[in-house]
């Protein structure tokens, strides 16, 4: 078993700090209100464009800052290159795994979960989410 990373955990807690919750929270709402008030989908099958705009949408911009953040807080040099680089060679990968959790997570989500719970339910998800994605980058990061 590898030691905690003291800069890996303050730059994973930095990025669910000033960016997850922010983005859950917003995107929360506006899928919501789009789908029900935009679309007009107000049935129980409303779910499944909610998972597939998630998917196609939140997931890939997530992926795309977590890796980017943890870059740029353990690279020594070149940070934003090397962020860059990351979040190219990983995004396809991440996009793969994360729809084996994401979209059984989200069928809860968007099927059982109240709108002012998602973005606690999420946060439960997204812990093990992002053990997931700092295994998959953590190589990359350095």
């Amino acid at each position: 078993m590898s030691e905690l990373s003291r800069t890996r955990m303050i730059a994973s807690g930095f990025s669910g700090l000033a960016f997850h919750g922010i983005l859950s929270h917003t995107w929360y709402g506006w899928l919501d209100h789009f789908i029900e008030h935009t679309c007009g989908l107000t049935q129980w099958w409303n779910i499944f464009p909610m998972i597939i705009m998630d998917s196609l949408f939140l997931c890939p911009t997530w992926n795309a800052i977590y890796v980017g953040t943890m870059a740029i807080f353990m690279s020594k040099k070149q940070r934003f290159q090397k962020a860059w680089k990351n979040v190219r060679t990983t995004a396809f990968p991440l996009f793969k795994s994360g729809l084996k959790l994401w979209v059984p997570a989200n069928a809860i989500t968007y099927g059982l979960v109240p709108l002012q719970l998602r973005v606690l339910w999420c946060d439960f998800i997204e812990f093990i989410w992002c053990i997931i994605m700092s295994k998959s980058t953590g190589g990359a990061a350095h």
